[in-house]
């Protein structure tokens, strides 16, 4: 053990102290796994990080937490920070820290359809969402 758990506690935001993995994928140039303290601010890790979004293209969207998040449009990160409560303010959430990256010539009306399939697909058959509103 490098640090203790009192030296590990004051890294990253007040509330969420520590680190998180986040695993970028999608349109991005350097996607991976990422250990970043939580308040992270969410254009450090897309532009700083992992390099931009691929090809010079634009952002169009990002899902922030995983496939079951509530996508951001590109104007709603500029003040984002990883951690809950800031996800939270704009209506989504850290989820798993499954990042997906959306360029600007994605239709997000096929990525929406892909998900819901593979929600209708994969569900355990608990919630009336997936079980019922996915079909």
């Amino acid at each position: 053990m490098k640090i203790g758990a009192d030296e590990f506690a004051k890294i990253g935001h007040p509330n969420y102290p520590g680190t998180l993995l986040f695993g970028v994928s999608g349109n991005v140039n350097k996607p991976g796994v990422y250990e970043l303290p939580t308040g992270t601010p969410l254009k450090k890790l897309l532009y700083d990080i992992c390099g931009g979004v691929e090809n010079g293209k634009k952002l169009k969207a990002i899902i922030p937490g995983g496939a079951s998040m509530v996508p951001l449009r590109a104007d709603e990160i500029d003040n984002l920070t990883l951690d809950p409560d800031s996800l939270r303010s704009v209506g989504s959430g850290i989820g798993t820290g499954g990042m997906i990256i959306i360029d600007e010539d994605a239709d997000l009306v096929e990525i929406c359809y892909r998900i819901s399939k593979f929600f209708h697909h994969e569900s355990c058959g608990r919630c009336t969402p997936c079980r019922e509103g996915n079909g």
